[in-house]
């Protein structure tokens, strides 16, 4: 009967050799050796014909072995055939049960992937027989055994984000991680985005302003905007199943403050602002001033910047300080900015009573903090304050009502010194007045006033003080200056005085009180001078009044100006229109 003839053998060989410890991949889930292997192995002869008969001849002899650099386990060294029967052919095959079983299990499988061989010198009934190697001193052996050693990259660390002023770029540096082969950096205004690697790259629209996969230490990244929150997060990369990360490091691209510096007077207020987007990663701005004796900050912190984050810093005292604002996240300062603060002597003001101010130009009065510039007069009303250009008053406040206009009615007509001189008839002809002395003397009768005029080009001197009593004076001055030496007093509701002068008009230091009517083609100064100056009158200069008093109770006006309704009931008509027009100027 034709056939095939099958003979299976089924080795079990146990077998551990331990001289020098291996470390491999294996197919056996991981870094392992080989021992307790079992191995079927199948041999058959098959005829090359149907006709032969083929008889399986084991002659000789054959092992074993299990190497660790294979994924199946080998028969090696054997020596099979088919006996001397021509044309059959050994047919071997080899099917691996358990390929490698030892130290630490059979098939042990670490969730990294990676193994670490361990030997330790005990005594020899101490390490089982399967993990015993060569001796290692007096009845004692090295034992084996396989330990899961996790991924072997580490952490990247000193992840630190340094902006660069003005804050549309940063450098950041780190200390680098062992075990990887590259680091991966990502950098973004979208933490979900940073922390899942940038998965859209980076631009516009990504979350992210920075990655790349081959980072080094330091790395500029730019593209910033200022004042916002940036996220950070690099990666110790070795491959998909081992890598190690930094923690999302949180930081902020500027915090200006605004503005940089402030002057102030004591208990005058300068609000600042720090320049930060809004973020719930803030957890507060805090405030602070180096100096409180000289100024103090309110709030101390602030926690909803949903509006910006603010605070004010009042002047209490004469000197200097430092605000400091410190944007704080996750109870760490992540972003510091100062602002230089000055705290001096308030600078010389002047204020006015009952009166209405108005100027082609600006207003300006640096008003000591808790007074107004126009103070009420006797009908419990102050003074109205037009201007075309800007009004600033310091640490005080207009008034009380505030009238403040900004604006003024056009008029074409120019009252200046020609248009006073006009209204002099022609057949009057004033007192010429060479010096004050000639105004002890009276002057010529103009309706009941005394006309009195110099003409230049030698300047005008009062050099004394003068007391006109209940007389009316009224004074032209052409192509020449005047100079006031000298204080001038009216009896109040009786007296008149009136100057035009073509050219400017100066106080001297030494005088402290005027009354009358001062008319400027060209200026009115008030003199350097570290006294007070008192006008009880009017003043009107087309080039400007010049304020230049500088007392030194900086608490009190340098210059005061009182309006005097008895010096405008006692204007000469002759000189004025004949029309008065009353308007309202909605204060």
């Amino acid at each position: 009967m034709r056939g095939i003839l099958s003979i299976v053998f089924i080795v079990i060989l146990t077998f551990f050799v331990f001289s020098v410890p291996v470390l491999a991949e294996s197919g056996c889930g991981g870094t392992d050796f080989c021992q307790g292997t079992i191995i079927e192995n199948y041999f058959s002869c098959s005829p090359d014909d149907e006709d032969q008969i083929c008889i399986f001849n084991n002659e000789g002899s054959f092992t074993t072995d299990c190497t660790v650099t294979a994924d199946t386990c080998e028969t090696k060294g054997h020596d099979y055939s088919c006996g001397s029967y021509p044309g059959c052919s050994l047919n071997v095959k080899s099917k691996t049960k358990s390929c490698c079983s030892g130290a630490g299990g059979g098939g042990q499988d670490c969730p990294s992937g990676e193994y670490e061989l361990v030997k330790k010198c005990k005594p020899t009934d101490q390490c089982p027989a399967d993990r015993t190697g060569a001796k290692c001193g007096q009845g004692r052996k090295w034992c084996f055994s396989l330990v899961c050693v996790g991924c072997s990259a580490t952490a990247p660390s000193n992840l630190s984000f340094t902006p660069i002023p003005p804050g549309s770029s940063a450098t950041v540096s780190w200390t680098d991680g062992t075990g990887g082969t590259s680091n991966r950096l990502y950098v973004g205004d979208d933490k979900t985005k940073v922390e899942a690697d940038c998965p859209q790259g980076f631009g516009a629209g990504t979350g992210c302003v920075y990655s790349s996969d081959s980072a080094t230490s330091p790395t500029v990244v730019s593209g910033l905007s200022l004042g916002t929150v940036y996220y950070a997060r690099l990666v110790n990369y070795k491959d998909e199943a081992c890598s190690a990360a930094s923690g999302t490091l949180i930081d902020v691209s500027s915090c200006y403050l605004s503005p940089d510096s402030a002057t102030l007077s004591p208990f005058e207020s300068q609000a600042f602002t720090t320049s930060v987007n809004y973020s719930t990663e803030i957890d507060r701005v805090a405030y602070d001033v180096s100096n409180p004796p000289t100024t103090e900050v309110d709030p101390a912190s602030d926690t909803n910047g949903q509006d910006g984050y603010h605070a004010e810093v009042t002047a209490l005292s004469l000197g200097s300080s430092v605000l400091t604002s410190d944007v704080i996240i996750d109870g760490e300062v992540v972003c510091t900015d100062t602002a230089d603060i000055n705290v001096t002597a308030p600078g010389p003001w002047w204020q006015v009573m009952d009166s209405d101010i108005q100027s082609m130009g600006d207003i300006a009065s640096d008003v000591a903090s808790g007074n107004f510039f126009g103070l009420a007069g006797a009908g419990g009303y102050p003074g109205v304050i037009a201007y075309t250009g800007s009004a600033s008053f310091g640490s005080g406040e207009v008034s009380d009502p505030p009238w403040l206009v900004d604006s003024l009615s056009q008029n074409t007509r120019r009252y200046d010194y020609a248009f006073f001189e006009n209204q002099i008839p022609s057949g009057v002809i004033p007192k010429e007045a060479v010096s004050d002395t000639d105004l002890a003397t009276p002057g010529t009768d103009f309706n009941g006033y005394e006309l009195f005029k110099h003409t230049g080009p030698i300047d005008f001197n009062i050099t004394s003080p003068v007391d006109f009593a209940g007389r009316k004076v009224i004074l032209f001055i052409e192509n020449s200056d005047l100079f006031i030496g000298g204080n001038i007093n009216l009896n109040d509701g009786v007296g008149f005085f009136g100057v035009f002068v073509d050219g400017s008009i100066t106080i001297v230091p030494t005088v402290t009180s005027l009354e009358g009517i001062y008319l400027s083609d060209s200026s009115f100064s008030t003199g350097l001078g570290n006294t007070q100056l008192s006008v009880r009158g009017s003043v009107a200069a087309y080039e400007g009044v010049n304020l230049q008093r500088d007392i030194d109770d900086d608490s009190e006006p340098s210059e005061f100006f009182e309006y005097a309704p008895d010096q405008i009931l006692l204007f000469p008509s002759k000189l004025g229109t004949r029309k008065m027009d009353w308007k309202e100027v909605a204060p």
